[in-house]
């Protein structure tokens, strides 16, 4: 029998798209995950980003504006901060360019050499998170876009944010919204279920995870899409309304480390 990764209660197996899932069977948590004994990273052996050209990172593209905005709309403090899995960096010298002090974390060999070279401004780390935060010191702000899911041991990966976060400070998390309306309404069809992706957030279950670790929500959106907003006003009045009215795919949520 599996037991669930979060709250330890029973789970049931059951099949979601082409994947296998365990469904956790407390209806206080219901976090969803592949069973992790048996996961196969499908990036072992390659680079995730195997070509790059400069002009593949934009770092004012209107959501990599708009996650940044988030931050800065609740805090006028612009010190240090961590992005947690940076992909292209983009988030990160965005970041920057407002002043904060940042680290960019990233496994991808190919993405931190690239960004090294033509973004020094920003603290490029080529390592995975875990062994990040067991090495660096105390962070303001730390971001997670879409990175949660990827991870086998959410509790262990927020339990070394706890750890890092200063007095107050803040985590920002995104994630696939596995009880957003987008995935009720295309079912097997959700284009996030998806063999790289670990865990399967709800509200419920990641407010589980983060309230266990003594953090407070402090903002929370649904979003339709994960590149909302697009800066074209039509699409984007159309796709934030139907998230706000529950058809959404994604769920933003920034967290207060309570002391």
């Amino acid at each position: 029998m599996a037991f669930c990764i979060l709250c330890s209660h029973k789970t049931v197996s059951a099949c979601r798209g082409e994947l296998d899932v365990l469904e956790c069977t407390n209806d206080d948590c219901g976090h969803i995950s592949l069973d992790t004994e048996k996961f196969v990273y499908p990036y072992a052996d390659k680079d995730y980003y195997d070509h790059i050209e400069k002009s593949d990172i934009v770092p004012d593209k209107p959501f990599i504006s708009r996650r940044v905005k988030v931050i800065t709309d609740i805090t006028a403090n612009k010190g240090r901060l961590a992005e947690l899995g940076c992909g292209l960096g983009e988030t990160a010298i965005n970041f920057q360019r407002q002043h904060f002090e940042v680290w960019g974390v990233e496994e991808s060999r190919n993405a931190i050499s690239f960004l090294k070279e033509n973004y020094p401004e920003v603290n490029w780390q080529c390592n995975n998170i875990t062994d990040f935060l067991k090495e660096y010191r105390e962070f303001d702000v730390i971001t997670l876009f879409h990175v949660l899911e990827h991870v086998l041991n959410p509790k262990e990966i927020v339990g070394l944010i706890k750890e890092r976060l200063t007095p107050g400070g803040l985590v920002l998390i995104e994630v696939p919204d596995v009880h957003g309306g987008l995935a009720r309404l295309k079912g097997n069809k959700w284009e996030f279920w998806l063999p790289h992706h670990v865990q399967y957030f709800s509200r419920i279950s990641l407010s589980r995870l983060m309230e266990s670790f003594g953090f407070n929500l402090v903002y929370s959106q649904n979003m339709y899409h994960l590149g909302y907003p697009q800066g074209r006003l039509c699409r984007d009045v159309i796709h934030g309304t139907l998230a706000n009215i529950g058809l959404n795919s994604i769920l933003r949520t920034v967290w207060k480390n309570q002391q």
